[in-house]
């Protein structure tokens, strides 16, 4: 049988404080020795699935992707129970071929991590097994399947496939272990056999920095004898030594010379391996990207919004919100804005997205909770406004629809909701009783260690203290993203000085940057589904209630529509404000009400006195608003520039500085070409927002707003290669 670039056994960092490998360095490690397949299995996670196929794609890589099953005997027991509770359990890998198989997964990976069953970990049984379907089943290599007994107690659909897994490791243990799994092949259930060799980390030498990983992510210092010590070094990835895989028979005939009674079975393994019939010719599920699963909402969604935005144009654009009402000469601009919008929509099919957050908004808005009128692109959006997500007027503050929804990209869209912090659950408990709870869930968050946590977590498991690991709050950022140990080190002397001071401490960080250590629930982050959550992800537990085991970053990938519901406490505090207003002056003040250029208002920005107001209150926007406010008086968008110039990005680049000395009269706006001034004229000629950035594209360079969002996207995310790819066209 030809294993050459093949390899089973891998583990990745999803594996929590079992791996280092994350999925990148496990992708370039497996691309630098020239494998062609890769065979990961986690342990009780399939989480790994859609990142590791895409970049394993990418590289011309196979991935196959399963999980390594917890059994136990009983999956119910607990501690009081006695010896059951540790009772051994056997660790077999499942692979599902197709879609019906990955889904069997998720409900027996749901059942696991069920409240009954969760036991220190997610916790199956043997009688799981039954409910898989169309899946590759193997013995597992460390705690695998050791004996016919186990064997007898897996009972799989006729749909699936069952292999014998041998670890060519020449130890007295593996010997043993892989005699009593050639006895098993006897068995009618084994189709075949297959070779696999555990990997948990790139190199030889990061086997020593296995056992302080463990140590960092259940936070025991490393000289507690309670703390499990991995002796075994010998599985890196990139071992420095051959391993027995290019010639499978050699290690079958190795075995069948030490026992003959497996002889007579080897041989028709062998034979049926001749034939093609391995679990390599198995087909393996690729992941694809999902269409988008949300409740139906209307007959026909297209027309019950159209319908709304109807009912919302006669109640929002003739009545006076935050000071403003279009002239009766503007409602054409409106008109064509709209109109463009819903073809739009209508085109990509996200109306029962616009219905579901509506509803959301409306049933908030009549039961007392009160929300924040806009955050992010969706202030964009005239449909938005007109059927009351935002309270944003998008063409009175020449906002951009396309930075919401690029037609020319099918990305989902995703607005940004602020409700009252202290009625968030009374939100989430709506969404459960109108949808069903296995429809509605939180989002888990994958907490990695940055290069200064990686120092401090590695430190105080070796018994460092604060005080001899302060230097580690020196590590430099840039654009809010922390600069890598090795980095850190060139740049800051402090940090060169905890390198040399504790080399042991540093070597072991180094490997731990980006390495994942534990797994949370995402702040705001909530899915709503059309159908049964456990159709397209895994139900975990957090303390919070349920979550899908996708993180943001992947959630929609599998068709899940990702809403933030965020709490925001500024708006407890507004409410508050309201009540207190109304006890003492009788009056019932509306927010939406009030005019945003009123003078004694300006006035106190003008001097700084923010404090307590929401995203003003810190030091170094005091100081910006007062030296804003020496060119004369404030205006609402020089306050609603002070937010944009007041990031790393602005301040670093002498942005900010510039914007307030044109205002204060020292310098004269300049524009470098005169088709410019459209866009910039409002900021003084700078550049302050990402929507002046796509309109100088579409103004200078004859971009369509797609195309200038997909450029304002790739300067975001500094992506030099697509800026570079678009580039020409600009130029």
């Amino acid at each position: 049988m030809d294993y050459e670039g093949f390899r089973m056994g891998i583990m990745t960092d999803f594996s929590i404080g079992q791996s280092l490998l994350t999925v990148d360095k496990l992708v370039n490690s497996a691309k630098k020795i020239g494998l062609k397949r890769i065979v990961v299995a986690d342990d009780m996670t399939i989480s790994s699935l859609i990142s590791l196929q895409k970049k394993a794609k990418e590289n011309g890589i196979q991935a196959m992707v399963g999980v390594k099953f917890r059994c136990y005997a009983n999956p119910l027991a607990r501690k009081n129970d006695g010896a059951k509770a540790n009772d051994p359990y056997v660790a077999l890998k499942v692979f599902p071929k197709t879609e019906a198989g990955l889904q069997s997964i998720f409900r027996i990976l749901t059942k696991a991590n069920s409240d009954e069953r969760f036991y220190y970990n997610a916790r199956g049984g043997f009688e799981d097994l039954t409910e898989l379907r169309e899946c590759v089943v193997t013995f597992g290599d460390l705690f695998g399947l050791t004996s016919q007994e186990q064997l007898d107690k897996i009972n799989l659909d006729a749909s699936c496939s069952l292999y014998a897994e041998f670890c060519p490791i020449d130890t007295p243990y593996w010997d043993r272990v892989n005699k009593e799994r050639w006895l098993c092949c006897e068995s009618p259930k084994i189709k075949g056999g297959v070779l696999s060799y555990p990997a948990m980390y790139a190199t030889d030498d990061e086997a020593y920095s296995m056992t302080p990983l463990k140590a960092v992510c259940t936070n025991t210092n490393i000289k507690s004898r309670f703390l499990p010590h991995q002796f075994v070094r010998d599985f890196a990835l990139e071992r420095d030594r051959d391993l027995v895989v290019d010639d499978f028979q050699q290690m079958w005939t190795r075995v069948v010379a030490n026992w003959p009674k497996c002889a007579s079975v080897a041989q028709n393994i062998i034979s049926d391996a001749a034939k093609g019939e391995t679990f390599q010719s198995e087909p393996f599920y690729q992941f694809e990207k999902h269409k988008p699963c949300l409740p139906q909402m209307a007959e026909n969604e297209f027309l019950e919004v159209v319908r709304q935005c109807k009912e919302g144009w006669a109640r929002r654009l003739f009545v006076e919100r935050l000071g403003y009402k279009p002239d009766a000469s503007m409602l054409p601009v409106y008109k064509e804005r709209l109109a463009y919008e819903l073809s739009v929509i209508q085109k990509m099919g996200f109306a029962n997205y616009f219905l579901v957050v509506a509803d959301l908004v409306n049933w908030s808005k009549t039961n007392g909770v009160r929300l924040g009128p806009a955050r992010g692109s969706a202030g964009g959006s005239l449909i938005a406004y007109l059927m009351g997500i935002t309270e944003v007027d998008p063409i009175r503050f020449n906002l951009v629809f396309e930075r919401f929804i690029n037609p020319s990209r099918i990305d989902l869209p995703d607005v940004d909701l602020d409700y009252q912090s202290t009625k968030r659950t009374m939100v989430i408990d709506y969404l459960k009783a109108k949808y069903g709870e296995d429809r509605v869930a939180g989002i888990s968050n994958y907490g990695t260690l940055a290069s200064a946590s990686a120092f401090r977590d590695t430190g105080r498991i070796f018994g460092l203290t604060p005080m001899q690991m302060t230097a580690t709050k020196l590590v430099p950022k840039e654009n809010g993203i922390s600069a890598s140990l090795s980095e850190a080190a060139d740049l800051v002397p402090e940090i060169d000085k905890l390198k040399s001071d504790f080399p042991d401490v540093w070597r072991h960080a180094l490997r731990f940057e980006g390495v994942m250590r534990s797994l949370g629930q995402h702040a705001a982050g909530t899915v709503v589904a059309g159908e049964p959550l456990v159709n397209r992800a895994v139900v975990e537990r957090r303390a919070e209630g349920n979550v899908v085991n996708w993180d943001k970053r992947v959630v929609e990938d599998y068709g899940l529509i990702k809403m933030d519901i965020l709490g925001l406490s500024t708006l407890d505090v507004l409410d508050i404000a309201q009540e207190y207003i109304k006890k003492r002056h009788g009056a019932d003040i509306d927010y939406l009400a009030l005019p945003l250029n009123d003078p004694k208002v300006l006035d106190a920005f003008a001097r700084g006195d923010t404090t307590a107001v929401f995203q003003f209150d810190s030091q170094g926007m005091q100081n910006l608003l007062r030296r804003l406010g020496r060119g004369g008086a404030l205006t609402f968008d020089d306050v609603t520039a002070a937010t944009a110039l007041y990031r790393p990005g602005p301040l670093d680049s002498g942005l900010t500085d510039e914007y307030i000395a044109i205002k204060q009269g020292l310098r004269a706006p300049h524009y470098d070409h005169p088709i410019l001034k459209d866009a910039l004229s409002k900021t003084y000629g700078v550049m302050v927002y990402q929507e002046q950035i796509m309109q100088v594209c579409r103004d200078l360079a004859g971009f369509s707003m797609a195309e200038a969002d997909s450029l304002r996207k790739a300067i975001g995310k500094k992506d030099l290669e697509k800026m570079s790819h678009m580039k020409g066209k600009f130029v």
